[in-house]
């Protein structure tokens, strides 16, 4: 039981770390491209919004 239980944790964290990752990715990407102040704060805007989103899925 308890080995089975590890792996459920190991898989959620690299499950976790992964969404992250690609996500994080793709905004440092958007950051790069940007091209004026409006530009990052739609880019923050929308970051933020995914996180909240995220965040209120994951504490369910």
């Amino acid at each position: 039981m308890l080995g089975k239980n590890m792996r459920v944790y190991q898989d959620e964290t690299v499950r976790f770390v992964t969404e992250r990752l690609e996500h994080d990715t793709a905004t440092l990407e958007q950051l790069g491209k940007s091209r004026s102040v409006l530009d990052l704060f739609a880019i923050q805007q929308r970051w933020l919004c995914a996180e909240t989103r995220r965040s209120s899925y994951d504490a369910e």
